[in-house]
């Protein structure tokens, strides 16, 4: 069982190629509290105009958004949306799909793209035209998900020696492997500018679990009660985002503050499915949701 798409997954004046510029549907969704906390979010919708799929991912001090979307084709698409509500599309150069994943307080953007040949491969984008190709050492399949503000990327890839699905940390080209003890496949999904890094790995019975890395030791996180979890991001103060399945087999977003054993279900109101992809400093959230009318779309949450 895995949640994410990817296999067992300062205002920018200018934020890229300047491609495509779009004006920006929001909806103001009902404000709901969660389950067991007076916390309540002001949920937006976001959708990229004629798009048929949108999914926020992340979201930094700027509340700049990146994410993905699909247009009428089939063909995903990264984007940004900037806090002016307008967005910018990007798309790595000659790349068939492209689809951005984080982002860090310096507008850096990270994420995937595939080729014509259809193999994957991690990016990093700097405004406003830089793209950089990210390829695991030796392997043919890297994503990028996570970026600090020291530019460490995180993500996962395909061991070239063992062929199982690896984390990954790419400081300065600089690549190390991230496996959870005894798991078949990990994928790291975030890290914060301390290098605390989370994630997700899946055990031998299929199931996911969430974790956090310290110092070298991991920290398996599991919302209470669920019977799968994947973190996604987390900021500085170590709190995270995510998403879980809960006995009915419904898919949830969570926020969580593991080390105070604090969790909060993050659910936009009548949507059957939603996920909680990204967070910053000021808790404000960002993912994805299956409306009543079956399509998925990007949400942000401000508490």
């Amino acid at each position: 069982m895995s949640i994410g798409s990817q296999p067992a997954k300062k205002m920018w004046s200018c934020i890229g190629l300047a491609v495509l510029t779009l004006t920006a549907f929001l909806v103001i969704l009902p404000t709901q509290a969660q389950a067991g906390s007076d916390v309540t979010f002001k949920f937006t919708q976001i959708d990229v105009p004629g798009s048929i799929y949108t999914a926020a991912s992340a979201i930094n001090k700027a509340k700049v958004i990146v994410g993905d979307y699909m247009d009428s084709n089939g063909v995903f698409h990264g984007f940004a949306m900037l806090p002016n509500k307008t967005f910018k599309t990007l798309d790595y150069p000659g790349a068939a799909t492209t689809q951005a994943w984080g982002i860090n307080d310096k507008n850096h953007v990270v994420g995937l793209y595939t080729d014509s040949a259809g193999a994957s491969h991690g990016f990093e984008f700097v405004s406003p035209n830089k793209f950089t190709s990210i390829d695991y050492p030796g392997s043919s399949f890297t994503v990028a998900y996570g970026i600090n503000n020291s530019d460490e990327i995180v993500g996962t890839t395909i061991d070239p020696v063992s062929g199982s699905q690896v984390g990954f940390s790419d400081s300065g080209g600089t690549f190390a492997a991230i496996t959870y003890p005894n798991a078949p496949t990990t994928l790291a999904s975030g890290v914060n500018t301390t290098g605390v890094i989370d994630g997700f790995f899946i055990d031998s019975g299929g199931v996911d679990h969430g974790f956090v890395l310290v110092s070298g030791k991991f920290t398996q996180i599991d919302f209470p009660g669920s019977t799968g979890t994947e973190a996604e991001k987390l900021n500085d103060a170590n709190q995270i985002s995510g998403a879980y399945f809960d006995t009915a087999g419904a898919l949830n977003g969570f926020a969580a503050d593991p080390a105070k054993n604090k969790y909060l279900t993050i659910d936009v109101k009548n949507s059957p499915s939603t996920v909680a992809r990204g967070l910053n400093n000021a808790d404000d959230i960002v993912g994805h949701f299956t409306g009543t009318d079956g399509i998925e779309h990007g949400f942000l949450a401000v508490p």
